[in-house]
């Protein structure tokens, strides 16, 4: 006789793992399924960066409630999350300013610290970064860093306190239906049946559906990501820079390394095989260390120490995909998140879990999120966007 569960989810990242948690406290008996080990995916090769500023205003609404569960995540969830501040700054180019001013307006009427610099000011935050090309800045004082696999184990710790199982290096080989709805798992170790199916495997979640008819609109997107140590006489780590002028972010890791990568989601090479492990190129080191050290151009023998490779996993308006599939009842989805799912995870998890147990209305509705809205031409559209980097 199969196994049963409420829930089974599908996919040991920080977002599978967060709503195993969110599902379990509220007393479903839920399974959590992951092929490999927790974390091993695209969330083990996130810069697990968490901040507010977003362009949209449910995305900063619930960015906000992120960064605020980050913050208290001991008290909340037990375990370390890692987060620490460092604070958040955006470079943009002087097209942008009214941009700028409107998205830090937007942010201020919901409660986020935040303010807009003028390029001269921006010493105050960070004196050594040269401002070329900057015709405007957002700061964010209390955004930082969190830890990818500590966050996405303390999850699927207290999933496990609240009576959820975890099952690493367990596959989903497919999905069960009887035509109508889905209704479980099938494994290499037996089939599991379920009242819901949530699908949380980030590329290989289009995989899995497919079969059934369901097609995601997700494109696997490799990214490269440079460490360089800085020199013995830069001082004090700088903060997460976000640099649309030159298309980069440089994020401080430990006391001498930053981390440097590439903030459009498109800007990469297309490769389905997301889990392997891959070098970033040359050619990809060099463009990035580039782009560190006009920035910060006292860097000039900044050394290269290693880098690795991660895969974003993009819809087309690089939004997730969230909640019900239309037309096939039994199965969630959570996959898409082209980049920013990690910040996303607490809120995200949250949404999931009052959808499949429908126990309350919520502070989000996964609705905006839908799987339709590419088929009915309504994609997610900021109120106020950012020009592409022209210059890096």
């Amino acid at each position: 006789m199969a196994e049963s569960f409420d829930v089974v989810v599908i996919g040991g990242g920080v977002t599978g793992a967060s709503a195993a948690w969110h599902l379990a406290r509220r007393r479903a008996r839920v399974l959590l399924l992951e092929r490999d080990q927790l974390a091993s995916g695209g969330t083990g090769r996130s810069t697990a960066v968490i901040r507010t500023h977003y362009t949209h205003e449910l995305l900063a609404q619930m960015a906000l409630e992120a960064r605020r569960f980050f913050e208290n995540f001991s008290d909340v969830v037990g375990g370390d999350c890692g987060f620490r501040k460092t604070g958040f700054l955006v470079l943009s180019p002087p097209a942008d300013r009214n941009a700028t001013e409107a998205n830090v307006a937007m942010h201020q009427r919901l409660g986020i610290e935040a303010m807009v610099m003028a390029p001269h000011e921006l010493p105050e935050i960070e004196p050594r970064l040269a401002t070329d090309h900057v015709g405007a800045a957002a700061w964010e004082p209390n955004s930082g860093v969190a830890d990818p696999h500590g966050t996405t184990a303390a999850f699927a710790a207290a999933a496990r306190r609240h009576g959820a199982q975890v099952r690493t290096e367990t596959p989903a080989a497919r999905l069960t239906s009887d035509g109508q709805r889905v209704t479980g798992v099938a494994t290499a170790w037996g089939a599991i049946s379920a009242g819901t199916v949530l699908v949380a495997a980030g590329f290989a979640s289009r995989e899995l559906l497919r079969p059934l008819g369901v097609e995601l609109p997700v494109t696997p997107v490799r990214h490269p990501i440079a460490v360089l140590q800085r020199s013995a006489a830069f001082g004090r780590p700088h903060p997460i820079i976000s640099d649309r002028v030159l298309g980069s972010y440089y994020m401080p890791e430990g006391r001498q390394l930053s981390l440097v990568g590439t903030t459009a989601p498109f800007e990469g090479v297309v490769d389905a095989d997301v889990h392997a492990h891959r070098r970033p190129a040359q050619a990809e080191l060099e463009r990035l260390g580039s782009r560190f050290l006009r920035r910060f151009p006292a860097e000039g023998v900044a050394q290269y120490v290693r880098g690795w490779t991660g895969v974003y996993d993009c819809t087309p308006d690089l939004q997730p995909v969230l909640g019900a599939v239309p037309g096939l009842d039994g199965v969630r989805v959570a996959a898409g998140f082209s980049g920013h799912g990690f910040k996303l995870s607490p809120v995200i998890g949250e949404m999931l879990a009052e959808s499949i147990l429908q126990d309350s209305a919520g502070r989000f509705d996964p609705c905006f999120f839908s799987l339709a809205r590419f088929t009915e031409r309504r994609p997610i559209v900021a109120h106020h966007a950012y020009s592409v980097p022209t210059l890096g």
